[in-house]
């Protein structure tokens, strides 16, 4: 099992946020963009097997981009 707030501050690097990333930016996000973020960042950190790379629509990198989401930080 993963911790939640650790896995998301050691994988958010940048966003389109105008508040910096930072761990309290972070721990401020809603609870609904926080478990979003989480399933993203571990569903794109466990590798492909065979059958998905063949099934992928495209060869591409794992990447997970944060644009604005379900408004949170300061709301």
């Amino acid at each position: 099992e993963y911790d939640r707030m650790t896995m998301l501050e050691l994988s958010i690097k940048s966003w389109s946020y105008s508040e910096e990333v930072s761990a309290d930016n972070i721990g401020a996000l809603d609870e609904q963009t926080m478990k979003w973020a989480f399933a993203e960042i571990v569903r794109l950190s466990v590798p492909k097997t065979g059958d998905d790379r063949k099934n992928s629509s495209n060869g591409s990198s794992n990447s997970l981009s944060i644009v604005e989401t379900p408004r949170n930080l300061g709301s």
